[in-house]
Formats: structure tokens, sequence, C-alpha cells
């Protein structure tokens, strides 16, 4: 959660930040297992109520169509895209929850 602290304060003076705490992230659990169907299941059910990243980008891509409004963008940075770019990673987002 620590991670993702910095960004969540860069939106937080123009938009409510949620920080779900997902599975082996913070204070979430760590199961036997670790795939992306439940951590997909899992931000699926919270919104409900990069090329390098370990996830396909196929995936990505659905998982951006299930987004009213979302789109697949790329910045070279790998899965850790919020604190290795922060500034292009918070632009995307801001011009995402701007035009939204």
């Amino acid at each position: 959660m620590a991670s993702w602290a910095e960004t969540a304060d860069a939106f937080a003076d123009q938009w409510h930040v949620y920080m779900p705490d997902l599975r082996r992230y913070g204070d979430g659990s760590w199961p036997g297992t670790y795939s992306f169907e439940p951590m997909r299941d899992d931000v699926l059910a919270f919104i409900a109520g990069g090329a390098q990243s370990h996830l396909p980008q196929p995936v990505l891509a659905a998982m951006a169509d299930r987004i009213p409004a979302g789109q697949l963008v790329t910045i070279p940075a790998g899965h850790g895209v919020h604190t290795a770019r922060p500034a292009d990673y918070q632009q995307v987002v801001r011009g995402f929850l701007a035009s939204n």
C-alpha cells in the first residue's frame, strides 16, 4: 500500500481516491495461489460495489474495455509504472478522470 501513497496523494486534491488492499499487497492476504483470475475477480468486485507487464496485453485490453470510456495506455516502465514514471502515469490518469 505504501508504494501507492504518493500516487494517491497526487490525485486526492481533486478526486476521491480508493486504494483496495489487494491480495499480496499491503495488509492483503497471501493466498496459497497467486494467479490473474482471483486478482481480476477482486478488482471487478471492487469496481461493481505495458508491454513489460507480467499480465498478457490482450487480458489488460479486455479489462480496459469493461471500464466505461476505458482505454489501454502503455507507458514503457513495466509493472511498477506508478513508481517508475509517476508523472507520466499521473498525467494519463488525470486526463482520463478529467474527460469522464
